[in-house]
């Protein structure tokens, strides 16, 4: 292999060495360099002994018969750098804004259309409630909102908010359930419609529950009132027959004239 006086090693990072043909040091002083391998980092004349690393000779001998020198040299070598690689993709465009949605109508007011609304309940929370029909009892009750929470037009089961009744039992058997008309009501509408004719049984039915409810109530504080009368009076009674002195009779004058004097 022949002796090359000046190379760039590509494996040492573009390492520029070349041979050293004259001032070459002494035997001693150069069992003391460097390997090439070590001057990555060292500045342009820098010695070092070649062992066949970064490219260098193991026979080159052209110090003292038999050692093999080399000195880094300037090189404007540079190491191949990698290609570039593609561009990045650009970013998707924005999605456009969402069409506008529809202004909401307002509700009408219940009492400008007396003849279309029912409105038993809810006017104290600006809504209008109506008993559901059994037509329109739905089938679980237990995913109703409250009525206070009700869309118009849904139906929703009362507890007592907004004036709705506890006790109308009227899907179900003991569920209380109204419809909310989609209509605005308040305190101050005086006007509420009279139920359609398919509704007015169930009406009555209601009204007549109620009042047989109010009736049963009544007639057991009326019970309990005189029973506490009487039990107040007892006592009365009794302690003025215990004090009330026997009247004076015949058997009595003839008992006083017995008695000697």
């Amino acid at each position: 292999m022949p002796v090359i006086d000046k190379h760039v090693s590509p494996e040492c990072g573009g390492l520029c060495l070349k041979l050293v043909r004259s001032g070459c040091p002494a035997a001693d002083a150069v069992d003391r360099l460097p390997t090439c391998d070590a001057l990555l980092d060292a500045a342009p004349g820098a010695m070092c002994e070649g062992d066949g690393e970064c490219g260098t000779s193991r026979v080159a001998n052209n110090c003292n018969g038999n050692q093999d020198v080399y000195e880094r040299c300037a090189s404007a070598w540079e190491p191949p750098r990698p290609p570039p690689g593609a561009p990045a993709a650009p970013p998707p465009p924005a999605l456009p804004p969402p069409p506008p949605q529809p202004p909401v109508a307002p509700l009408p007011r219940c009492a400008a259309d007396a003849a279309r609304f029912r409105c038993d309940a809810g006017a104290s929370c600006g809504l209008c409630l109506r008993p559901a029909l059994a037509a329109e009892c739905p089938p679980d009750a237990d995913a109703l909102p409250t009525c206070g929470a009700a869309r118009p037009g849904a139906l929703c089961e009362a507890d007592g908010e907004c004036g709705t009744l506890k006790v109308l039992n009227n899907c179900g058997g003991w569920r209380d359930v109204y419809l909310r008309e989609a209509c605005a009501a308040s305190l101050d509408d005086a006007a509420f419609a009279l139920p359609p004719a398919d509704a007015q049984p169930a009406a009555a039915a209601v009204g007549a529950a109620a009042a047989a409810i109010l009736l049963v109530v009544g007639a057991a504080a009326a019970l309990l009132l005189r029973r506490r009368r009487r039990q107040s009076a007892a006592p009365t009674a009794a302690a003025a027959t215990r004090t009330r002195a026997p009247a004076p009779g015949p058997k009595t004058e003839a008992l006083v004239a017995r008695e000697p004097l």
